[in-house]
């Protein structure tokens, strides 16, 4: 028979485990700690903390939010309007009231909207009987008398540009 060779303690092959606090790790989350500070404090990766103790990291998140919102709202209750502003919209779903007012149809082509009861076509035609008002006004003058004459316009080709002239004559 075959001499068996004595036991040896096995080596082991890799790095060496990690072992990581819980408890820490939970301790450290509640008091505020993010995972990437709980990691390099425990000289450990990220990876490692997060596969190791994924349930402790959650009751650590879990704690520190508790804390945080009972923080809010004792200062909500305090009469802080802000505070209590934003835990209206985020605990009761309340949100900024914004109104609009705006009418529209399908009727006839071209009148598909109306504003202040008017179809377009009124709108239209009110912009244009106005317009027409404002330059007959500009055409007389208070006393009763017509403005002055508009001046001639002339185009040289020279250089492109017009030029004004009164009577004709133009500027050179």
């Amino acid at each position: 028979m075959a001499k068996r060779k004595p036991d040896k303690p096995k080596r082991g092959r890799g790095r060496p485990k990690v072992e990581v606090d819980a408890a820490k790790v939970e301790r450290l989350i509640g008091h505020g700690a993010t995972v990437e500070m709980v990691a390099d404090a425990l000289s450990c990766s990220v990876d490692t903390l997060e596969r190791n103790c994924a349930e402790a990291i959650e009751k650590g998140r879990n704690a520190r939010n508790g804390k945080l919102q009972c923080v809010q709202y004792g200062k909500a209750m305090e009469g802080n309007v802000t505070m209590l502003i934003w835990l209206g919209k985020q605990w009761l779903g309340q949100r900024d009231k914004t109104e609009q007012d705006v009418t529209t149809h399908r009727g006839e082509p071209g009148d598909d909207f109306r504003i202040a009861g008017k179809s377009r076509a009124e709108i239209l035609q009110d912009l244009i009987e106005r317009l027409k008002g404002e330059t007959a006004e500009q055409q007389e003058q208070p006393g009763g008398e017509p403005g002055p004459e508009p001046q001639e316009v002339e185009t040289f080709r020279g250089n492109g540009h017009q030029q004004v002239g009164n009577n004709g004559a133009a500027n050179r």
